[in-house]
């Protein structure tokens, strides 16, 4: 009997128990298909399953099937520019295996990721579960900004300020750096600034910055409340007082 696999995530496992009653025949069925990866079997591949093993011969339900399917990590798609390339190469480590996680994806269309969609990744193919950061995609894009700190007394305010127009938005760009310590800069960091956020691409001139800084702090001070009016000298009338000498 043949038996040709409806979903991605299906498992030798699953078909073995589905159509033979036994999980644990999933060797034999191994045997049978020596080319098919027991773990991942992609969408409409042909499964050769020994008549003596049939036990039944309607294919697997869906709620079947997803109770045996192996557990992929999920990445959804957040920004603008990702591919099914740069997420093989995030998570896996190539960009090559793109073609497996659309054989995983069977319902993809590999050349048109859209904000929302959401790519499952087989769980051996793992080396990260970070989720993918903006500043990989935004760096293949035109238009990708980042500044260099090139000074050991550089901060991200100073550099939020300069380039965004606000030291508020050192959160922003700290977001959007997810490798670096917002607190604590190294010589050669490489941090992105969003396009959104961008008001400048001339370099950063930390003197002038730290100068508007200082002024505006000036300017912040609470007024200091009017110190106490001084009491007046007591004059007294009467005979008058005569210092000794």
């Amino acid at each position: 009997m043949v038996y040709r696999t409806q979903w991605s995530y299906e498992t030798l496992s699953g078909i073995a128990e589905w159509f033979t009653g036994d999980s644990e025949n999933w060797k034999q069925l191994a045997q049978a298909n020596p080319k098919l990866n027991p773990k991942r079997i992609p969408a409409n591949a042909p499964v050769l399953i020994p008549t003596k093993l049939v036990k039944k011969k309607t294919p697997p339900t869906k709620a079947f099937a997803d109770k045996h399917r192996v557990h992929y990590f999920v990445h959804q798609v957040r920004w603008r520019g990702e591919t099914l390339s740069l997420i093989a190469k995030w998570y896996t480590g190539h960009y090559g295996n793109w073609k497996a996680l659309a054989q995983a994806n069977p319902g993809l269309s590999p050349n048109r990721i859209v904000l929302g969609n959401r790519i499952h990744i087989p769980p051996e193919m793992l080396i990260t579960q970070k989720t993918l950061p903006r500043k990989v995609v935004a760096r293949t894009l035109p238009g990708y900004f980042a500044h260099t700190v090139s000074k050991t007394d550089e901060n991200l305010s100073d550099i939020a300020k300069w380039y965004t127009g606000s030291a508020s938005n050192k959160k922003a760009i700290g977001a959007a750096n997810p490798d670096i310590d917002p607190d604590f800069l190294l010589v050669g960091n490489e941090i992105y600034i969003p396009s959104n956020l961008l008001v400048t691409d001339k370099p950063l001139n930390q003197q002038s910055v730290q100068k508007t800084a200082k002024v505006t702090d000036k300017g912040a001070q609470p007024e200091t409340a009017p110190s106490a009016p001084k009491p007046k000298k007591i004059q007294l009338f009467g005979p008058k007082q005569f210092q000794a000498n």
